[in-house]
């Protein structure tokens, strides 16, 4: 195994008679990158490679490469889901083969952060063993003819429908908004900062936080169930983002009336959890004043800190949590954003989200 190394530790293995089987989703260079690669390189030799053409679209091959193998008479041939990487040598009775993760590019070449960043680990040599060969045979006869008119007509229609996708999408993206919603009891912290510490900050140090309600406690679980009721609740109104819990997109003519039922939820977690905040908040502050301790202990320890007595910043960490508790505690922090889809994506989430919230219907005035 060779850590660091790319495609080009394979080339002397790769020098020699036989046929060459070069397979690679992704295939480019430079104007010398692939030269020690193409002196090797013979009639009849074989190249595979993913082929689509958003892979061209988007530079990860290049048919001036592919045009260099082709110009030497190389087999070229594409298949659509190709994700291995194989650099082999077959003759009479044997041959060679080097597995591995670097593509057949730039940055794959050499392997490590010195050629462009990606950082590859290769397998080799191998014995080349009938059936494997026979594995690269089968999967080469699954392939199809690489046809590079086609492929550039497929190309030039997909840069057409991603333009008129982005302008569509830009047009859309200017009437909608983006949600975030979340209790301020589930959110609240205390930063042990240096100044409040009473010590000089510390270069490269990262300072505790801890949270005045965990999300272990039952109040907290029922604030979630909350959450995601009215969360369930805005969905004639917004649009949940795949993949980022708690964002929405919504148009602007229903902020609105999204605001209204925010307020409404606002009022229905004071009346069904408020009872149970002023019943739990001695317990919930001496479980956060134990937490507050031991994050304390656990940071001057470890950075030898000479700070203020801990008795002090006790005194005051409960002032911090009284005031916090005390002043409107399921308040919600609503964050309204302007929406930054990649315009050029239309598998994006966001995008997806922006596209459908056009659809949902406008609210009676």
């Amino acid at each position: 195994m060779h850590i660091g190394s790319g495609w080009q530790t394979a080339l002397a293995d790769l020098e020699g008679p036989g046929r060459r089987w070069l397979v690679s989703p992704w295939v480019n260079s430079g104007d010398t990158d692939l030269q020690g690669l193409l002196n090797l390189v013979r009639p009849g030799d074989r190249l595979l490679l993913r082929g689509r053409p958003e892979d061209f679209l988007h530079r990860m091959s290049s048919f001036g490469a592919v045009e260099q193998f082709l110009a030497r008479q190389v087999e070229v041939q594409r298949f659509s889901h190709l994700h291995a990487k194989v650099y082999a040598r077959e003759e009479p009775g044997g041959g060679v083969v080097w597995l591995g993760s670097a593509n057949l590019t730039r940055r794959g070449r050499q392997g490590d952060t010195r050629a462009h960043g990606n950082y590859e680990a290769m397998s080799g040599p191998h014995l080349l063993t009938p059936t494997g060969l026979g594995q690269l045979q089968a999967l080469w006869a699954r392939s199809v003819p690489f046809d590079r008119a086609a492929i550039e007509g497929q190309v030039g229609r997909l840069r057409e429908e991603r333009e008129e996708y982005a302008t569509l999408l830009g047009e859309q993206a200017l009437t909608t908004l983006t949600l975030q919603v979340g209790f301020k009891l589930l959110n609240g912290q205390l930063t042990l900062s240096p100044k409040w510490l009473g010590m000089p900050p510390l270069p490269g140090v990262t300072y505790p936080a801890v949270k005045f309600v965990t999300g272990d406690v039952d109040l907290a679980r029922r604030l979630r169930r909350l959450k995601h009721r009215a969360q369930r609740g805005l969905r004639p109104l917004a649009v949940p983002v795949d993949g980022s819990p708690g964002l929405h997109v919504l148009p602007v003519t229903n902020r609105d009336a999204v605001e209204r039922g925010l307020r409404s939820l606002q009022r229905q977690a004071q009346d069904e959890l408020g009872p149970q905040l002023d019943a739990q908040r001695p317990g919930l502050k001496a479980r956060f004043l134990e937490r507050f301790e031991a994050a304390f202990l656990e940071f001057t320890r470890a950075h030898r800190a000479q700070a203020r007595p801990l008795a002090e910043l006790l005194v005051e960490a409960s002032e911090a949590f009284d005031a916090y508790i005390g002043q409107d505690p399921f308040a919600l922090a609503v964050r309204f954003g302007v929406p930054l889809p990649n315009l050029h994506d239309p598998y994006d989430p966001l995008a997806q989200s922006v596209i459908q919230a056009h659809t949902l219907p406008r609210p009676l005035r």
